[in-house]
């Protein structure tokens, strides 16, 4: 599984030069970006992707305000449980299908085996979670065996990948890896020690120790 993906979650509140910050992560490699701000406003999102450079739009996955992922060409759209519960299921479907029309990718989060074996085959991606005690979240504990897990993952019949989510840090990430995820989505790691560029590196020596 050498397409094996790490992705970043952005803090969900605003952080001191945090568009700095996402270019040196982007410098260091990381080719996925989730911008998840609930509390933004459209024009806050306007101004957080207009002091990104350029060249790292097609790196970045909106989880709200999708028409942005048009007019600034990201990289996708990540369909959010609140909008799949305040929206008729045609909604959804309208915004996948224009987000096939521009090439985009389409992703969601689902939080129980039950959702994970019901899940409809055309996202590209989904995350999966809480797999460990959650880092940012400090009551959002994990129920998930990594052993179930890991045979429902090697039996899939479908090419939607599954990404690792809540409490992945460089030290577990091996675990994920042996479960046969796809992928990892980071965010508590990341963000909560501010050491964020440090603890990127650890993840990408931990994943090139592996060769992946």
């Amino acid at each position: 599984m050498k397409d094996f993906k790490l992705i970043v979650l952005s803090n969900p509140t605003p952080v001191v030069s945090e568009t700095e910050i996402f270019q040196s992560l982007f410098d260091e490699g990381l080719e996925i970006l989730h911008l998840r701000k609930p509390g933004y406003t459209i024009s806050g999102f306007e101004k957080c992707i207009s002091n990104i450079p350029v060249e790292y739009y097609s790196r970045i996955v909106i989880h709200s305000h999708y028409e942005l992922a048009e007019k600034y060409n990201l990289k996708g759209i990540h369909i959010t449980n609140a909008f799949l519960e305040s929206n008729p299921v045609g909604k959804a479907i309208e915004l996948r299908n224009k987000a096939r029309q521009n090439h985009y990718t389409v992703s969601r989060s689902v939080h129980s085996i039950e959702e994970l074996e019901q899940l409809e085959p055309w996202y590209d991606y989904v995350f999966f979670g809480p797999v460990f005690d959650s880092i940012s979240k400090k009551n959002y504990k994990s129920q998930v065996n990594l052993t179930e897990i890991k045979k429902i993952l090697f039996s899939r019949t479908h090419n939607t990948k599954i990404i690792a989510l809540g409490g992945i840090s460089p030290d577990n990430i091996k675990k994920i890896i042996h479960a046969g995820f796809n992928g990892a989505a980071v965010l508590g790691a990341i963000w909560n020690d501010k050491k964020y560029i440090e603890t990127f590196k650890k993840f990408k020596i931990t994943l090139l120790a592996m060769n992946w």
